[in-house]
């Protein structure tokens, strides 16, 4: 075949995102369209089969193999969603086989943090290392696993949950997961946004206020909280210490279990807002034993919103080279 591409695909909560590239480590052709969270999951579907279609139609050659990584928990050896807190329309769903069905080619799924682990291992902050965790802090929280070299996914393919730690015993906010004091309801965008909205309902005083009053309190974003400390308003710098506070005691954990080398922060919280990243990490290193902290390394990946779709494409290739042997091999 004179000109193979690659299939990489990173469904969010509100985004979901394909690309098509000859190597993923190269230049990518790439389209976006709002992820139907609460619809039929046949239009994600279609809205994924579309844009492979419209990006291979502006090249002379054709998709060989494609990875789906998408935020949730993934059986990944039968290419089933088995739920999806943010994305509850595809709960229970054999994404692998619609999509193979429509695009004709060998398809995968994988958890969107697992493939941006191995994003980062083989391309950026964490290359030549050995034991590597990677967190992304953004609407939620999740993680990839990387051991002895390689992608560390358990028994099932579901390993790297880190955002459903549970690191709150009490009866707090419940996770779309359904239960109660997860990491990711203390720690991740959502949570910061939601513990402004409920001190200010509450009659607390904020520069927030004025929003809240005039579009509703649900209009109030981590981004919002995030420019409110920055400009000293009390109720808001209390929310980001409380979670870095929280984001520090999910790292420790991580770090007294695992025993990484290292530990990369991605997603839109770990990006830009040093503060909030720095005060986690200090905290994490109050609270980890003497071993493990000594030997542990935090850094924030440089390859910002493309973790995801380049661990999709580096897994399409690894799927389109088993491909290629199973042929060969009569397999």
């Amino acid at each position: 075949m004179a000109n193979p591409y690659l299939l990489g695909v990173d469904v969010g909560g509100t985004q979901t995102r394909v690309a098509i590239a000859r190597r993923p480590r190269g230049a990518i052709r790439r389209t976006a369209f709002s992820s139907p969270a609460r619809s039929d999951p046949k239009l994600l579907i279609d809205g994924i089969v579309e844009a492979a279609h419209s990006l291979i139609a502006k090249t002379n050659g054709e998709i060989v193999a494609g990875v789906v990584a998408c935020a949730g928990t993934v059986d990944t050896a039968n290419g089933v969603i088995v739920e999806s807190p943010n994305l509850p329309m595809v709960r229970e769903f054999a994404m692998a086989d619609a999509l193979r069905e429509r695009l004709n080619i060998p398809i995968e799924i994988e958890n969107d943090a697992t493939a941006a682990a191995h994003a980062v291992h083989q391309m950026g902050a964490g290359r030549g290392t050995t034991e590597m965790i990677y967190l992304t802090i953004s609407t939620g929280i999740g993680g990839g696993i990387v051991s002895e070299g390689k992608l560390l996914r358990g028994i099932a393919g579901a390993a790297g949950e880190f955002g459903h730690m549970t690191i709150s015993m009490g009866r707090g906010i419940q996770c779309p997961c359904g239960l109660s004091g997860c990491f990711e309801t203390m720690a991740s965008g959502t949570a910061i946004a939601r513990m402004a909205r409920m001190r200010i309902e509450a009659g607390g005083d904020s520069i927030l206020v004025e929003k809240s009053s005039s579009q509703g309190s649900e209009s109030i974003t981590a981004r919002d909280v995030f420019d409110a400390a920055e400009q000293d308003d009390a109720l808001a710098r209390t929310v980001v210490d409380e979670a870095g506070y929280a984001l520090g005691v999910g790292l420790a954990n991580i770090v007294n279990i695992f025993n990484p080398e290292l530990i990369v922060l991605g997603g839109g919280l770990a990006r830009g807002q040093d503060e909030f990243v720095e005060h986690g990490i200090s905290v994490a290193r109050e609270r980890a034993f003497k071993l493990q902290n000594r030997t542990v390394r935090f850094e924030v990946t440089e390859l910002g919103d493309d973790n995801g779709l380049r661990g999709a494409l580096l897994l399409a290739r690894e799927l389109a080279s088993r491909t290629r042997r199973a042929v060969r091999h009569g397999g």
